[in-house]
């Protein structure tokens, strides 16, 4: 999957949406983490930032990686 995003909430979509997509609950999503739910929810929901290490964390236990570029 590719995805573009310019902020943390459609960071937070992709996120969630790859989660959903790989048919696992946030509950058990956040425990392969080592983060709470309400962490993980509020990643998913761009509720609060987030610490990058903490997304990175998400993003790679969910099988994707971040990639940057020059637009």
């Amino acid at each position: 999957m590719n995805a573009s995003f310019r902020d943390i909430q459609t960071l937070g979509l992709v996120i969630r949406n790859r989660r959903k997509q790989a048919g696992i609950r946030i509950d058990d999503a956040a425990a392969l983490c080592g983060i709470s739910v309400s962490t993980l929810s509020a990643i998913e929901n761009g509720a609060r930032p987030a610490r990058i290490d903490t997304i990175l964390l998400v993003v790679s236990k969910l099988g994707m990686n971040l990639q940057i570029r020059d637009e």
